[in-house]
């Protein structure tokens, strides 16, 4: 997951700063590029994670592995001359790096130091050549961070240790640049005492739970409990495509293979609980009973506390086996799950769970409950229509699913959908929604446009599809209330990048400008883009100046870009730029 980050350099104190704190100013100043949040408290949200792939947990990752990039860097030993210099790595977005690499995403270290923060970790900047062999790390930790001797060169090493499936261009091979993260962990703590795992006397008497709650966020929220007879009852609650309760099975051999996986995480020798000084996680809660034994254990941000990684394995295991993604998600499994419970697909139920199924799900199972006579003009809890929800992923064949079924009918879905589909960066799906009859130059329901959406997408390639319609470049939100009165030169100057790389931004900047974006449009604040990028997206601002932003506008605090600026370096580039006006 590359993004482009808040452009700020914390002034932090070496004493008295809490956990929090620190993950904070880590992702603050390891954010050199990404205007990735507006605010602390969203700051916290992302630096506030699971285990492995986890919502919290992608957070935290993408807003990390941009550090390195403003950091000065050597030549590698044997570094080429300018005359011989090959061409320069291409940056990857860290969806291409997530699909091209093999094996796990998270990496950690465990280090026995005040080091292992809550949230703390290495950055570390990757070249991959074109066999996808790691030819060059680079690794990078918050100053304030002291780590013993090492610890970088150690992550860098990890790094230098993964494999990609080589990156393409143009259908040849290439060199690419990629940045991982490697997360520092307190160490493990051991079981105060042993305590013997049971031997199953009665099949009958094993009951599995995992419980998984809500988070400040969208963290699905759920428990699934599997009997020994492989009966198993859902629960869902939020952010899943299926609430309410669902019954379904599972063969002998996989809860054979729950019981093992206990006994193998020495379960009822674990602590009763693992719980960080952190608010708005997710909690999970695992238990198993064997003939009248019971054990359960409490997991809150408990790897950044020092819980032994087979519990948060165990946690991800009871949902793989006991088969939790036919309802949190929607799968292969999920339309005889439903059909063996006897679900009414003609109920309103049914069509709101169509619309969180396109939310959380994917085109295979939109088709089956669509062909299972499920209505496709349904909402979903936030009243978002099913064809939102399917625009909003960018998928096409889940919209030409939905259409074909009738969803376009509705004419303020289709305007807020076109309006998704760009947001999305998905060209082929703006264009499937145009072509049953979508307007570009809608307006969707907070009064964006098109091509402010495309712009906060953050991929060049939808935004020069908007742009061929030639839509009003400078147009502004506006409403009743709510609005700040943004074009979409603004909106990309404070937007929450992520999945695309730098280059995409600025290229998205570029065009807007050669369009007739205005470099000095206010909102309804006064801010310009240049105020608001040394705030959010200070990478933007030489290009910005390039193209004429004034360097002297005040907002209507008062506040020039100069005032509004915290790194230094920015600073030094506002001042260069003042004293030649």
């Amino acid at each position: 997951m590359l993004h482009l980050v808040l452009a700020v350099v914390l002034m932090v104190q070496k004493t008295a700063i809490s956990s929090q704190q620190l993950a904070i100013s880590q992702v603050k100043s390891n954010s050199r590029f990404l205007g990735m949040a507006r605010n602390d408290n969203y700051l916290m949200r992302a630096a506030e994670g699971g285990h492995g792939p986890t919502h919290e947990r992608q957070q935290l990752a993408l807003s990390t592995q941009q550090s390195v990039k403003t950091k000065a860097k050597a030549e590698p030993p044997g570094a080429q001359t300018p005359a011989d210099k090959a061409p320069p790595p291409v940056e990857v977005n860290p969806i291409e790096a997530d699909e091209h690499r093999i094996g796990d995403s998270w990496h950690y270290i465990r280090v026995n130091s005040k080091a292992a923060q809550i949230y703390t970790g290495v950055s570390v900047e990757t070249v991959v050549d074109t066999t996808g062999s790691v030819v060059s790390t680079t690794g990078w930790l918050h100053p304030v961070i002291k780590v013993p001797p090492g610890i970088i060169a150690q992550a860098e090493a990890l790094v230098r240790g993964l494999h990609y499936k080589p990156f393409e261009r143009h259908g040849h091979p290439v060199t690419a640049r990629l940045y991982e993260f490697v997360q520092l962990l307190p160490p493990e703590l051991k079981p105060l005492r042993h305590v013997p795992f049971p031997h199953v006397k009665d099949w009958k008497s094993v009951k599995i739970t995992l419980k998984r709650t809500e988070c400040y966020g969208e963290c699905p929220a759920y428990s699934i409990e599997v009997h020994g007879d492989g009966s198993v009852l859902y629960e869902g609650e939020s952010d899943v495509a299926f609430t309410g309760k669902h019954r379904g099975l599972i063969s002998r051999d996989n809860v054979i293979e729950l019981v093992r996986q206990f006994e193998q995480a020495d379960f009822y020798s674990l602590r009763a609980e693992y719980k960080g000084g952190v608010t708005d996680n997710s909690t999970k809660v695992a238990s198993i009973a064997i003939d009248g034994r019971g054990k359960q254990v409490t997991d809150y941000v408990g790897l950044e506390t020092g819980m032994p990684l087979a519990v948060s394995e165990l946690e991800d295991t009871i949902d793989r086996l006991a088969n939790s993604a036919r309802w949190t998600q929607g799968n292969a499994e999920t339309l005889a799950a439903l059909e063996g419970e006897h679900w009414d697909f003609k109920s309103t139920e049914a069509a709101d769970a169509l619309a969180r199924v396109a939310r959380y799900g994917n085109a295979d199972v939109v088709r089956d409950l669509v062909s299972a006579g499920v209505t496709v003009n349904g909402q979903n809890d936030s009243e978002n229509a099913t064809l939102v929800q399917a625009a909003t992923q960018g998928d096409a064949i889940m919209l030409r699913t939905l259409l074909e079924a009738g969803a376009g009918t509705n004419a303020p879905n289709l305007a807020n959908a076109v309006v998704a589909a760009a947001g999305s960066g998905k060209v082929d799906a703006l264009r499937v929604l145009l072509s049953a009859g979508g307007n570009i130059k809608s307006r969707d329901d907070l009064n964006r446009t098109a091509l402010m959406a495309a712009a906060t997408s953050g991929s060049p390639a939808i935004v020069e599809e908007v742009l061929k319609s030639h839509p009003d470049v400078n147009a502004k939100t506006s409403c009743d209330s709510g609005c700040d009165g943004s074009t979409a030169l603004l909106q990309v100057a404070i937007t929450n990048f992520y999945n695309v790389t730098r280059e995409d931004v600025l290229d998205v900047m570029h065009l807007l400008l050669q369009a007739g974006a205005d470099v000095n449009a206010r909102d309804q604040h006064g801010n310009t883009p240049l105020i608001l990028s040394v705030m959010f997206n200070a990478d933007l601002v030489p290009a910005l100046l390039e193209a004429g932003a004034d360097v002297n506008a005040h907002n209507d605090e008062g506040k020039t870009a100069f005032d509004k600026a915290d790194d230094e370096d920015t600073k030094k580039m506002l001042r260069k730029a003042a004293a030649s006006n």
